[in-house]
């Protein structure tokens, strides 16, 4: 494949501010080395084999080509099978998003509304500091250009400051992922809210089953775990992922995934794919419950079983 770029720059490729500030938080680890590489391989207008590239970044070559999709889906590259073009960043407005506006002092002032008075106040107790004029900027341009309400933005303002997150990048940043799934009243806030909340405690028991620790799932791995979590048991996840570490020698969610679905044929396919691509409906954010009860169990037969090889190797 022939890796080139849309930039006309001879300089080849940069990685901008926005891609950085605005892209890169919302990728996965093998996505975020596969586009660095992507780009390495467009400045000196070099071949990039696929076994090469699945090399380079140790993963298998079907993951390469799921990653690939991923960021042809995040509209970073464009990817057909002879070529992989990069699309330059620069051009949209330096990175920022399309439906957001940076305001001045003065422009503020001549607003004249009530509202960024209360949500700047409000802002500056939970997160324990006063606001700059760049960072009431950031609230009037959420507030007033995007059209959110106050009660929606002092929900997620509590819950960004309850999640230790009080600054006004990370709260830009919410927001805008709240805009894209239409989360516009305080009750599609609180729910999808609720719907986090369940999810962490469902990753968290994940990782002590899988014995994953010292770092958060990638947004693929999360992807195949919520995939899974309507399907699969515990105890049926937890042996895919153990066998696929046997038969790779590392932990592959994409190779656990195959083998869950070799022994499923009523599985779609799809799902993780489809998952990424549809918008979450905060109608349904509620439907998740957590069953701990399965999770104790599944611990419990461990543990049974760490004892019968102890008293097997005395």
């Amino acid at each position: 494949m022939v890796c080139k770029t849309e930039s006309t720059s001879s300089g080849g490729v940069a990685i901008s501010e926005g891609f950085i500030r605005d892209e890169m938080p919302g990728l996965s680890e093998i996505d975020v080395k596969l586009y660095l590489l992507i780009n390495a391989y467009a400045c000196s207008k070099s071949k990039a084999e696929l076994t090469v590239i699945s090399g380079i970044l140790n993963i298998t070559p079907d993951e390469v080509l799921e990653s690939l999709k991923s960021l042809e889906n995040k509209k970073l590259i464009k990817f057909t099978p002879s070529t992989i073009t990069v699309l330059d960043r620069q051009s949209e407005n330096d990175g920022k998003p399309a439906v957001f506006k940076d305001y001045t002092p003065e422009e503020i002032a001549n607003l004249k509304d009530k509202n960024i008075d209360a949500l700047t106040t409000f802002a500056e107790k939970k997160y324990g500091k006063l606001l700059s004029y760049r960072e009431i900027s950031v609230l009037v341009g959420l507030y007033h250009y995007l059209g959110m309400s106050k009660e929606v933005l002092m929900i997620l303002i509590e819950y960004t400051g309850a999640l230790g997150k009080k600054t006004m990048s990370y709260l830009k940043s919410a927001a805008l992922s709240w805009h894209e799934k239409q989360i516009d009243t305080p009750k599609k806030a609180h729910e999808y809210i609720t719907y986090l909340e369940q999810q962490k405690n469902y990753h968290d028991e994940m990782k002590e089953l899988l014995g994953i620790y010292g770092r958060n799932f990638s947004k693929r791995e999360a992807e195949f775990l919520d995939a899974w979590r309507e399907k699969f048991s515990p105890e049926e996840i937890q042996n895919a992922y153990e066998k696929a570490i046997d038969m790779t020698g590392k932990i592959s969610f994409s190779y656990t995934n195959k083998i869950l679905l070799s022994d499923d044929k009523d599985f779609d396919e799809k799902a993780v794919q489809t998952k990424r691509k549809t918008s979450v409906k905060p109608t349904r954010f509620n439907n998740i419950t957590p069953s701990r009860t399965d999770y104790e169990a599944v611990k419990a037969k461990r543990k049974e079983a760490l004892k019968n090889r102890f008293k097997t190797n005395k």
